[in-house]
Formats: structure tokens, C-alpha cells, sequence
């Protein structure tokens, strides 16, 4: 328990980094003390759900990005290339979810994204 923790942690502490934000512009986010936040990346106190989100939105990043093992972040060769980017399986996950009507529309905008490069 204690290593998950301790690991999840650095993974919030990397993306904070990653985001280029101190961890008062963080903790001033949260409504938490500076103090809390270094609890957190340090695996000394428990972050509780709801702190994760809200960090994995402020960081930009997917939730199971700081559950994934190291070597799962970078590509695995043996995996599809849409399984290899956490964020390209947040956005697969959400379109799977989202209505026919909404799926067709981010698809005609990915369309006229891709089609001007």
C-alpha cells in the first residue's frame, strides 16, 4: 500500500512538472496547503479521489496515467499504436460513451484537423 502511494506520489509530482506549475499554484487549486501537496508527492499523506481528478485535470493528464507502470507509458511494441498513448485511450473510452450524434461530429473535426497537415 504504502509503495502505491509512494509511486503515485511521483507521478503527480511528475506531472506538475510536466505542467511547469509550483506546487503552491497546485495546492492554491485545490484549496489545500503547499504543505498537503508536498504530502502527497512525497506518499506521506492520502490523496482522496475527488484531489485526483481535479490534479489529473489541472496536470492535463489521463487518470490511468498515474497508474501505469513506467514502461507502460512508453510504447510497448506488442500493443496498438491507440493503446499506447493513455490519452488517446481517455479520448476512445469517452467517444465510446459519448452519443452517436457527438461521436460523428468529433470525428468530422478530427477529419478537417488532420486533412490540413
Amino acid at each position: 500500500m504504502e509503495d502505491t502511494r509512494t509511486s503515485l506520489g511521483a507521478r503527480l509530482k511528475q506531472a506538475r512538472q510536466e505542467a511547469q506549475l509550483k506546487q503552491e499554484q497546485a495546492a492554491r487549486y485545490l484549496r489545500v496547503t503547499p504543505s498537503a501537496i508536498s504530502g502527497i508527492e512525497s506518499g506521506q499523506r492520502k490523496v482522496d479521489a475527488l484531489e485526483l481528478f481535479y490534479l489529473s485535470k489541472l496536470y492535463n493528464k489521463p487518470l490511468d496515467w498515474f497508474f501505469a507502470p513506467q514502461q507502460d507509458l512508453n510504447t510497448n511494441p506488442n500493443s496498438p499504436w491507440f493503446d499506447q498513448d493513455p490519452l488517446i485511450r481517455e479520448i476512445l473510452f469517452l467517444l465510446e460513451k459519448a452519443s452517436p450524434d457527438l461521436r460523428r461530429r468529433a470525428a468530422y473535426g478530427v477529419l478537417g484537423f488532420l486533412s490540413d497537415r
